[in-house]
């Protein structure tokens, strides 16, 4: 084989952490007979068919899920093998899983595929692997994991700031619109979360549930020349609730801010109420029920507020 070849070859693989396709070594110059003598003499080592690895190249533990999607070019790796590409599950599954369009299900050894609606949007990259965007593979993930399983990788995904609440639900509402298996499901899981944190998203369902007012999520309140950012908001009676999370607070600097917030939006004439996780339900609700009533002028608005009880309805 001449070198100018081989050199192509080697320049392909090294962009595919050590694989080649069959088809990406004829493009390269390298005859049938030329590439049977360099697997013959193990320069070039079978994964799979129509799959090879240059001798010598670090092997990593996508290899299988990098060359079923080289095997499949016109499909896209998704479900748990996408997420675990994604960094959201520990181990990637036995079976590589594949996604691609109606028609064009491929076949292959060691591979599981479905046929399903793909959108540029709902399409990444990982490594150079073309893989189902993060909201995309949760969405997947409601047909193949337990609800409170995917629930958990939903929340994760927010906190890791892989994607929203929001690119969730347009996600899923455009999936349901496609009659995506897991679409309906995934927007019974975020169709109401709001905020930026899995903590805001449940504060959120805490205070409908409750009966209270409608907040206002991330409601910008300028002070002198500071502007701050209230996770939940009602700005007519400057009320507000903060949900302080551990990750986001575990600094003496976050600390020091997060009560110096605190203290300037009350010195401005704000009520400020603030929840962890830990913070017990009843005891935040009260206190909200008893600033928002101070503010109400409306008899019914007030009965209703001091009748509505801490759990569901």
């Amino acid at each position: 084989m001449r070198a100018d070849h081989w050199r192509s070859i080697t320049a392909i693989a090294e962009a595919q952490a050590g694989l080649v396709t069959s088809a990406q070594l004829r493009l390269a110059g390298a005859s049938p007979s030329a590439v049977n003598r360099l697997v013959h003499e193990r320069q070039l080592l079978p994964v799979r068919k129509g799959v090879l690895a240059v001798a010598g190249a670090p092997v990593d533990k996508a290899r299988p899920i990098r060359a079923a999607a080289l095997a499949a070019p016109r499909a896209v790796v998704s479900h748990r093998s996408a997420a675990w590409l994604h960094g959201l599950l520990a181990r990637p599954p036995h079976l590589v899983e594949l996604t691609a369009a109606e028609g064009i299900r491929p076949r292959l050894h060691g591979a599981v595929s479905c046929e399903g609606p793909l959108g540029p949007d709902e399409v990444s990259q990982c490594e150079g692997i073309p893989v189902t965007s993060v909201p995309r593979t949760l969405i997947d993930l409601t047909s193949v994991l337990m609800p409170d399983w995917v629930e958990r990788l939903v929340h994760e995904s927010i906190m890791r700031r892989l994607c929203e609440y929001a690119d969730v639900r347009r996600a899923a509402e455009h999936a349901a619109a496609n009659d995506v298996n897991g679409a309906i499901a995934m927007l019974g899981l975020v169709g109401e979360a709001e905020g930026t944190t899995p903590l805001e998203a449940m504060w959120h369902k805490i205070l409908r549930q409750a009966g209270l007012p409608p907040a206002v999520t991330q409601h910008q309140v300028a002070v002198g020349s500071r502007l701050f950012v209230l996770d939940f908001a009602w700005p007519d009676a400057r009320v507000a609730l903060e949900v302080n999370g551990f990750a986001p607070h575990r600094t003496r600097a976050a600390f020091d801010r997060d009560h110096e917030k605190v203290a300037t939006l009350q010195a401005a004439g704000w009520q400020v109420v603030s929840a962890s996780a830990r913070t017990p339900r009843d005891t935040v609700l009260s206190a909200l029920r008893r600033h928002l009533s101070r503010f109400s002028t409306a008899p019914v608005a007030v009965e209703k507020l001091e009748g509505v009880s801490g759990g569901r309805r």
